[in-house]
């Protein structure tokens, strides 16, 4: 399967033992080419140049191991969720927040934000994440599919009206 016709994904963690736990899960998964971003800087520019078909993003981002959560590694992530549905060509872009924070209000701010869904990575083992990501992944091409048919159906009763 050639690079082109693989499926992208973009993780954006700053944790780099994080981020090679899932470079090796993706390894056993050939459909999909795994794109690592360890800051929002880095994540905005790969995410323009490639365009994933799903993005997982963790919320705490810049926060040195040992040190407690403070306000602006949580605004990392949030902002970054802001942006990407803000900007043009990234905004359809699904995205899932991936991150440990399970706070209620984390939760809704994400989804107010524009997440798609919210998964805590403390409670799922990497072959949990990776076949929720191909559940997802379905789901948001059947949704495609039917979206894409309404409006097939919409432009022939258009076409019908004149």
């Amino acid at each position: 399967m050639s690079n082109s016709e693989k499926t992208k994904i973009l993780l954006i963690d700053d944790d780099d033992s994080l981020r090679k736990v899932y470079e090796m899960q993706f390894e056993s998964f050939p459909q999909y080419q795994l794109f690592l971003a360890p800051s929002a800087q880095e994540a905005e520019k790969i995410a323009k140049k490639e365009k994933p078909a799903l993005i997982l993003l963790d919320l705490i981002m810049g926060k040195k191991p040992g040190e407690p959560i403070g306000i602006m590694d949580k605004l990392n992530g949030f902002n970054l969720l802001s942006f990407f549905r803000a900007e043009p060509g990234l905004k359809e872009i699904p995205v899932v927040v991936f991150s440990n924070l399970d706070n209620p209000k984390d939760m809704e701010r994400a989804r107010n934000l524009g997440a798609n869904d919210y998964w805590v990575k403390s409670l799922m083992v990497p072959s949990e994440v990776m076949d929720r990501i191909k559940d997802f992944l379905e789901l948001e091409n059947a949704k495609r599919a039917v979206n894409e048919s309404m409006e097939k159906v919409q432009r022939r009763e258009r076409e019908n009206e004149v």
